[in-house]
């Protein structure tokens, strides 16, 4: 039997994944609707260490402080040298920073590309919520 949280339960997360979201703190891929994707940030939120910085993978801005939570939304637009800068920042980041990216299709296509990098797809995809049906679609 499957326990769930409140909150957890409006999302259809378990109690486990619940629980890793609030202690490990794993770095997520959300794949949904922008509007799905923004209520599931809005509701998590309270749950994010501060600083949180907000970005769009467009316009990458890296955050000069380490530690807190660290959102990307739209992760498919970032140009394959601010990919690059990502993977060096995550790699020398201490104290460690949750990294929340967020995107309306499946990412793994575009790896298969050659267009987004496996190394960084992985580092960002330590867990991966779908929230809608947006990951079937075509990208």
């Amino acid at each position: 039997m499957s326990r769930e949280l409140p909150v957890a339960s409006e999302l259809a997360l378990l109690f486990e994944a619940w629980h890793a979201i609030q202690v490990v703190r794993p770095n997520l891929l959300f794949i949904g609707s922008d509007a799905e994707v923004e209520r599931v940030l809005n509701t998590l939120g309270t749950s994010f260490h501060a600083p949180i910085t907000c970005t769009h993978a467009g316009t990458l801005t890296i955050p000069p402080q380490r530690g807190g939570t660290f959102v990307i939304r739209d992760a498919i637009a970032m140009s394959v040298a601010d990919q690059h800068r990502l993977l060096e920042w995550l790699g020398n980041r201490d104290p460690v920073t949750q990294v929340i990216t967020t995107s309306d299709c499946a990412v793994f296509p575009w790896v298969e590309r050659g267009i987004f990098l496996e190394s960084l797809y992985y580092l960002l995809n330590v867990m991966t919520i779908v929230l809608d049906g947006s990951a079937e679609r075509p990208s």
